[in-house]
């Protein structure tokens, strides 16, 4: 069975140390096939997890861009890091106990530097529509994330073939697989005993869904 869906980009073991020489290592392994994802955006040139952000990365040649999924109080979805909006917005508090009406007021850019005074946390339908057709999405999907509202909004907005996507939280990451088989995720595996585990896993959560849509 071919787990099209598991992408993994963390390995432990260095495979430049089986090539002689590292110019002939990245002739054998890239061919002008490197990708670039980066976190949080340009985050040294403008304020993370914001528009800005993500368009100076382009800029600088990235083809992917990672957003921080988090829920408002009233389940409107978020790019945002931390949990709570204190360091990256003069709001206080957490993201999930505020409205998204007064999460918009929020100043997201002048803590950053004074050019970006007025930036406000993006939602995450307004960064898929910026960056549509630019760039690829890495969705680190945080704890309370409704994960039905997430995968409606990705197929609605035609992002599905274009990500992939990561959880912390390993039921967060059954209920996933369950709804959405058909696209990527992201697993951590230092060895390939953790690997073959997490092929398990996505295998058997998958058979399930399916088995589910056709009876």
């Amino acid at each position: 069975m071919k787990l099209h869906q598991i992408l993994l980009l963390h390995i432990a073991t260095s495979i430049l140390a089986l090539f002689p020489s590292p110019i002939y290592a990245q002739k054998m392994m890239y061919q002008d096939s490197i990708e670039i994802v980066v976190h949080r955006g340009a985050n040294h040139i403008a304020p993370e997890n914001t528009i800005p952000s993500a368009l100076a990365a382009l800029e600088h040649g990235a083809g992917w861009i990672e957003v921080d999924v988090r829920k408002s109080k009233d389940n409107i979805l978020y790019n945002l890091h931390d949990e709570t909006l204190d360091r990256t917005t003069n709001g206080k508090g957490p993201i999930q106990d505020m409205l998204s009406k007064d999460i918009e007021k929020l100043d997201a850019g002048s803590w950053f530097s004074s050019r970006f005074t007025g930036i406000h946390v993006p939602r995450i339908a307004e960064m898929l529509d910026t960056l549509q057709g630019k760039a690829h999405i890495f969705f680190d999907v945080k704890r309370g994330t409704p994960i039905k509202d997430l995968v409606i909004l990705v197929r609605q907005k035609g992002y599905e073939n274009k990500s992939f996507f990561w959880f912390a939280d390993s039921e967060m990451l059954k209920e996933f697989i369950r709804i959405a088989p058909e696209m990527k995720i992201k697993v951590n595996a230092s060895n390939i005993v953790a690997l073959k585990k997490w092929m398990k896993i996505c295998a058997a959560v998958k058979t399930s869904a399916w088995a589910a849509c056709s009876s």
